[in-house]
C-alpha cells in the first residue's frame, strides 16, 4: 500500500491511540499465511517484546509492508535494526527496519514446518 510520510505517521498516531488497525494486504509476499486482499489487525508492539518469525507492519519506501520478522541486528552505529523477509521470496533479505518505521504487530501465525523449511534452506 502506497503511503506517504505525513500519512504514515497520521497512521502511527490512530495506531497509538486507538491500540489497533485493520489494513488490506495488497501483495502476495506473504503467502500462505497471509493472502492478497486479506484484511490484517495491526497491534502496537515496540521492538524489545518482537521475536523472530513475528509478522510485523512497517514503512518502507513509502510504502506499508508486511513481512516476518528475521533478527534484530546492532549497526556500526550502535542502532538496532529489524531485518524482515517476506514468506515468498524468503532467501532474500529486506532493507533493514529502523524502529520509528514499524507500525506494528500482526497476530497471525507462521506454521512451525514453514519456520522450519525457512531455517534450512537459510
Amino acid at each position: 500500500m502506497d503511503m506517504d510520510p505525513i500519512k504514515f505517521k497520521a497512521l502511527q498516531n490512530r495506531l497509538n491511540r486507538e491500540g489497533l488497525v485493520e489494513l488490506r494486504i495488497a501483495s502476495n509476499s506473504m503467502e500462505p499465511v497471509l493472502k492478497t486482499d486479506d484484511v490484517i489487525s495491526v497491534h502496537t508492539t515496540n521492538k524489545s517484546a518482537l521475536k523472530k518469525f513475528d509478522i510485523i507492519v512497517f514503512w518502507q519506501n513509502n510504502r506499508i509492508i508486511c513481512h516476518l520478522l528475521w533478527s534484530i541486528q546492532t549497526m556500526k552505529s550502535g542502532e538496532e535494526v529489524l531485518i524482515t523477509k517476506s514468506l515468498k521470496d524468503p532467501q532474500e533479505i529486506d532493507i533493514p527496519i529502523k524502529e520509528g518505521l514499524l507500525l506494528g504487530k500482526v497476530n497471525a501465525k507462521i506454521p512451525l514446518l514453514l519456520k522450519i523449511k525457512m531455517l534450512l534452506k537459510n
